[in-house]
């Protein structure tokens, strides 16, 4: 998977946002028909969509590798030790966190409860 590049942050503004970027135009009528759909690699492929999200990271149509991966990790119960791919088989995309990821379906993989270390959780106690 070819990634857009890496997502260019504004600069801050006070009350009264500065101009869009000219990477960023586009926002003023965003594309609506640009969009990524998150989908379940284990279910079918016909009732396998999971959410979608807006993809405008980039003028082609993309989305932050590091948004999308938390809002799949948040759907999947705080499983933040998945990855994401382009099909069920689940091969990782190739792309860092700050990379832009362009349009098209992607899967949330997360590895199998019974592969994972149990340990009794944490109990934190207040010292007062």
């Amino acid at each position: 998977m070819s990634n857009h590049g890496v997502i260019r942050v504004r600069d801050p503004s006070d009350i009264f946002p500065s101009p869009l970027p000219s990477n960023y135009a586009f926002l003023r009528s965003p594309p609506r028909r640009h969009c990524i759909r998150f989908r379940h690699p284990a279910y079918e492929s016909d009732d396998d969509l999971l959410f979608t999200l807006y993809a405008w990271d980039h003028e082609e149509g993309g989305i932050h590798h590091g948004l999308a991966h938390t809002a799949c990790a948040i759907i999947a119960g705080n499983r933040h030790d998945g990855y994401l791919s382009q099909s069920h088989e689940g091969i990782p995309v190739a792309a860092g966190m700050d990379d832009v990821l362009p349009l098209g379906d992607l899967f949330f993989h997360v590895p199998h409860r019974g592969m994972l270390p149990i340990s009794a959780p944490q109990v934190h106690r207040h010292p007062y």
